[in-house]
């Protein structure tokens, strides 16, 4: 009877151990922070002391720019960017953290990364960049529905833009259409015109009736586009149907003269 007794006894324990951890599994599930990923100007390697070596990119017209934040003490003159063409660039070693930044153009004037959307008011009537290094460092909170759409689609939602060069091709030598690559930045003066001139009826037609489109994000895609004499975003290469290049075209137009210029 002890027998008996000492083996339901362990059964229902068993039973109350495993009920018990599959709650614990749900909850921890549940409450788990979602997955983080760094902004398009941010490249992060994990190193093996358990830093990481950041690589902040920034694209501007300045003659020279710097890094400010809270792992230099907002220094304005102390982690000075590289540039390549209009392109700024740095790498720094930082811990695991949370780490606010921004940028300082000329030593004097505070930017703020415009590829970066996760941001926190800094106490001074305007915003931090916020970075987030480390396994076990919650993401931010969900960005709304609209800052994502305008950071990422087209104004020009009525032409079809091919996410790649390879795409694009393949459509140009089945219509036999030239293709038009245009490289993108959000926060660019010039992308953004060109972003507004595309949306022109008189430039749709054009496009939509002789091109096959490729839109790519000039920070993303920055080595690419050095490769194909492109150094700032807003520029647009066009290429016949076999990809040949035909002319690029950098200085802003209006939208009749850029519809001049593609027919």
């Amino acid at each position: 009877m002890r027998m008996c007794g000492d083996a339901k006894f362990s059964w229902r324990a068993a039973i109350v151990v495993i009920v018990t951890l599959s709650l614990s599994v749900h909850l921890l599930a549940q409450s788990a922070a979602p997955a983080y990923t760094p902004p398009p100007s941010v490249d992060v390697k994990p190193q093996p002391d358990g830093t990481y070596q950041v690589t902040f990119k920034y694209q501007s017209a300045a003659s020279r720019v710097f890094l400010a934040g809270s792992f230099n003490d907002w220094a304005t003159n102390k982690d000075e960017m590289q540039r390549y063409g209009n392109l700024f660039y740095t790498t720094i070693n930082l811990p695991e953290g949370i780490h606010e930044y921004k940028f300082v153009e000329e030593g004097t004037e505070w930017v703020l990364d415009p590829l970066n959307m996760d941001r926190v008011d800094n106490g001074l009537g305007s915003k931090n960049n916020v970075l987030r290094l480390g396994r076990n460092i919650a993401a931010p909170s969900a960005l709304p529905p609209a800052l994502t759409r305008a950071t990422t689609a087209p104004v020009a939602s009525g032409l079809q833009w091919f996410p790649t060069i390879e795409a694009a091709r393949q459509s140009a030598a089945q219509t036999g259409k030239r293709i038009l690559l245009f490289f993108y930045m959000p926060g660019s003066k010039s992308s953004d015109y060109y972003e507004q001139v595309f949306a022109d009826p008189v430039v749709t037609q054009v496009l939509r009736e002789k091109y096959v489109l490729v839109r790519l994000n000039f920070m993303e895609k920055n080595k690419l586009a050095y490769q194909l004499g492109v150094f700032r975003a807003g520029i647009m290469n066009v290429y016949d149907s076999k990809g040949t290049p035909l002319m690029q075209i950098a200085q802003r137009l209006s939208p009749t003269e850029l519809a001049e210029k593609l027919k």
